[in-house]
């Protein structure tokens, strides 16, 4: 999985992405981690499209971004702060 942990031993195991109305996707994983701060990093092929920031909680998380059109080819990469 791409990224970039600042936690060193934290990662996302899985992802998935889904439009909730136009312009907003949700983004929500599994990650190595029980706590911790997640700026994702979101792109379209290789444009970055936006930004999004959640918590993770219970090795889980969500994180909206908001001005973003529905991408073809969505791809990560993240920073955790444990």
């Amino acid at each position: 999985m791409p990224g970039f942990a600042l936690a060193s031993d934290c990662a996302v195991e899985d992802w998935r992405w889904q439009a909730l109305f136009e312009g907003t996707l949700m983004i929500d994983g599994v990650t190595s981690c029980s706590s911790g701060q997640i700026t994702i990093r979101l792109y379209d092929g290789d444009k970055f499209v936006g930004v999004a920031k959640g918590f993770i909680q219970g090795n889980a998380f969500q994180a909206l971004a908001s001005n973003i059109k529905k991408p073809k080819n969505l791809s990560i990469k993240y920073g955790i702060i444990r």
